[in-house]
């Protein structure tokens, strides 16, 4: 089988940010703090409530941001995101019926993997790219060491990723990196939509955002 080399990036940016919130307001407020700060792709998970509405809204709130759904768990939940307007789905493990629904719509899927084997399934079957979760569970080496098996697969590193485990893993072969607790979450751990968290999140946004250029 032949496998294309691997996009620049198959979000539309090296750096996404992953939103989870309990508040569909809030999850809308921090992807606007985050944008702020230069991040120019955002998941959306859905197990924020109401998630179709919310990436229905930055959709149509940012032109020029890629916005996906993540936590895709079945080929509904598939439609539904997609339905919405998501433009990329991505699963926290590889499934055939979600693979099947997001290739009948055009729209990429990106299956988590985290072994040698799981890679190679999800990738002969078609998927656009790999989810390596939880990245944080393994050695900072563990990109670099997945490739050199893999080297035409295209992977995005998600799990616990700073700053500089970010720009280690991109260093390493990752075509992006998927933030989410880092990003959003201040250190004080709030979560509360208020201003001193969204300047807090674009503060943050601004540190991920400069590894596009690493």
């Amino acid at each position: 089988m032949n496998i294309a080399p691997p996009r620049p990036s198959p979000v539309g940016g090296r750096v996404f940010g992953i939103i989870r919130e309990r508040d569909p307001m809030i999850a809308v407020a921090v992807a606007v703090a985050a944008r702020a700060g230069g991040i120019r792709a955002m998941e959306v998970s859905l197990v924020t409530p109401g998630a179709g509405a919310v990436v229905g809204e930055l959709v149509a709130r940012f032109r020029d941001t890629t916005i996906g759904a993540g936590t895709v768990l079945t080929a509904a939940d598939a439609q539904t995101a997609i339905d919405a307007g998501a433009r990329f789905v991505v699963s926290p493990a590889f499934d055939t019926e979600v693979l099947e629904a997001c290739r009948d719509r055009g729209i990429a899927y990106y299956p988590g993997v985290l072994t040698p084997q799981e890679v190679w399934n999800a990738t002969r079957s078609g998927a656009s790219a790999v989810k390596v979760f939880p990245v944080n569970a393994m050695n900072d080496d563990y990109i670099r060491d997945l490739r050199a098996p893999f080297p035409q697969v295209a992977m995005i590193a998600v799990g616990g990723i700073d700053v500089a485990r970010g720009r280690r893993h991109l260093a390493h072969g990752a075509v992006a990196i998927g933030v989410g607790s880092p990003l959003f979450i201040t250190p004080e751990g709030a979560r509360t939509g208020d201003s001193a968290h969204l300047a807090a999140i674009t503060r943050a946004a601004e540190r991920f955002a400069a590894l596009e250029a690493s």
